[in-house]
């Protein structure tokens, strides 16, 4: 007789893993709970490539509250994810974020704060003389006022996050396996089993889907009418035989040619020629990622995606275009001060559009539907659909609430509530 379980979440990264967490957590839950992943080492997963970033500086109350439902969360890490004596630490660095206007839009800006301080988020509205005072080497005098958040906005390892998770998530009693579910069996309106790719079939009273088109798994369930898609990347995974002093856990990298990359993302299909980078190096703060005078990072460049409704270029010769860009990557870093990487590479992985569409990911981009008004709030897929069956939940990067580390942590306390009803707060 196969196995059978109460709930299977198919994919196990940070979502999956959230969702694992939260439902074991839940004291009127005592079920079996299976998280399946056709890739368990999670090296090409949305997670890992995550700028793993946190701000409250939103214009609508309930973006607000779910990012302090978030700082609250990963404050108390260590109590909450505890697994016997080991506490995780994400790195949490609550530097803020800094939002500059011109006499233009400081009506916006101050209002935006007003509603900020309102929702109890730690968010400090400044003249140009007061700017001018905190950040000394800001250029002001084109300035009529900026915000910063104080507290609560900053950012973290979301590598370690996943895993901290995960670990809790086992420790609660979540199994794991690896698995890709191809497709789900039902009778009438309910699911009864998830099927894999390797020919099995696991019996299951509820199923939770965090794969990024969960309508290709699910019967009944509606695609979004038109879809627009976000940017991809091209992910650069490098071990260096180098500390790569004066560099930080994160990096954001700005091109000079700021406007015209985002023309180039979406509307000329080709990649960035002065590329804004993001580079990670979570070895900075858990040495124990990397060897003694090593480290590792990560190299994430926007790239098109390869849907044309979507701004993207299906047809841009990766294989024989990712080598080349590669080397751009790697010698724009060195002109930007990471001096010396080029020679202290000792292994490497580059990712493209081509590998996360080979990985199921729609239109080749690790960033699931873009925020676009159709596509945002009530208008986004739900995580509970109103065709297809009953028991059934959607949780990630396409569905409600969206797209960020916050949202992964709200999301699994809202895929257990369709489950088991209300969580007390």
């Amino acid at each position: 007789m196969a196995e059978a379980f109460d709930v299977v979440i198919a994919g196990g990264a940070a979502m999956g893993s959230s969702v694992a967490y939260h439902l074991l957590e839940e004291p009127g839950f005592s079920g079996r709970v299976l998280v399946l992943d056709r890739d368990p080492s999670y090296r090409r997963s949305a997670s890992a490539l995550s700028a793993a970033s946190i701000r409250q500086q939103f214009s609508t109350a309930v973006n607000i509250r779910i990012s302090l439902h978030g700082i609250a969360f990963l404050r108390e890490i260590g109590d909450r994810l505890a697994v016997g004596s080991e506490r995780p630490d994400v790195g949490l660095r609550e530097a803020g974020y800094l939002y500059c206007a011109t006499a233009a839009g400081a009506g916006i800006l101050a209002e935006n704060h007003a509603l900020q301080q309102a929702e109890g988020a730690d968010i400090l509205l400044m003249g140009p003389e007061a700017l001018a005072a905190r950040f000394p080497w800001l250029r002001t005098d084109d300035l009529a006022c900026a915000t910063w958040g104080r507290s609560g906005e900053g950012w973290f390892d979301g590598w370690s996050l996943l895993q901290a998770l995960r670990a809790k998530a086992r420790a609660l009693g979540a199994e794991y396996r690896a698995g890709e579910v191809i497709g789900v069996e039902h009778k009438s309106r309910r699911v009864t089993a998830v099927r894999l790719r390797d020919g099995d079939r696991l019996p299951a009273d509820a199923v939770v889907v965090t794969a990024d088109q969960p309508w290709t798994l699910v019967p009944g369930l509606r695609a979004p009418r038109r879809p627009i898609w976000s940017p991809s990347c091209v992910a650069l995974h490098l071990g260096v035989r180098d500390e790569l002093p004066g560099q930080a856990h994160h990096t954001i990298s700005f091109g000079e040619s700021w406007r015209g990359v985002f023309d180039e993302l979406t509307r000329d299909g080709r990649p960035m020629t002065d590329p804004s980078l993001l580079v990670s190096m979570p070895s900075y703060t858990d040495r124990s990622l990397a060897p003694e005078g090593g480290q590792v990072l990560s190299v994430v460049a926007p790239t098109p995606n390869l849907d044309p409704r979507s701004g993207g270029n299906p047809h841009l010769d990766w294989p024989t275009l990712g080598p080349r860009y590669r080397d751009e990557l790697i010698a724009t870093l060195e002109a930007r001060g990471w001096s010396g990487l080029s020679g202290a590479i000792e292994v490497e992985e580059m990712a493209t559009p081509l590998d996360w569409a080979a990985q199921g990911m729609a239109a080749g981009t690790p960033f699931a539907l873009a925020h676009t008004f159709g596509q945002t709030g009530p208008f986004r897929p739900s995580t509970l659909p109103r065709r297809g069956p009953e028991n059934v939940v959607l949780a990630g990067s396409s569905v409600q609430p969206g797209v960020g580390v916050p949202m992964v942590l709200i999301s699994g306390r809202l895929a257990v509530e369709r489950i088991t009803g209300p969580v007390p707060a």
